[in-house]
């Protein structure tokens, strides 16, 4: 299996396709996902490219992650995935 990574100007990953084919592929080839980075380098979402069009759009499953301030003990962390959602806080 081949995966190509696609990335941005300061080298991260924004895109990785699983089973990689130049060539027309199939259902099971060049299988997407995209990750999305906020200012920090912090991975805010995952996201699960379903029709393969290299941006996030209705259908696809998307996992959010969001990040409170550092120097707040009471800061939120919210994961949310296609299907559920959760938070808790973070470890003081």
């Amino acid at each position: 299996e081949i995966v190509k990574s696609v990335r941005d100007d300061l080298g991260r990953v924004t895109q990785t396709l699983e089973n990689y084919t130049a060539d027309a592929p199939s259902a099971d080839e060049n299988r997407s996902t995209l990750t999305v980075y906020d200012s920090l380098s912090n991975v805010t979402k995952l996201i699960a490219d379903l029709d393969r069009s290299g941006t996030e759009t209705a259908g696809d499953e998307v996992t959010e992650y969001t990040f409170g301030d550092t120097y707040n003990p009471s800061a939120t962390t919210t994961i949310r995935a296609a299907t559920r959602s959760r938070s808790w806080r973070s470890p003081a």
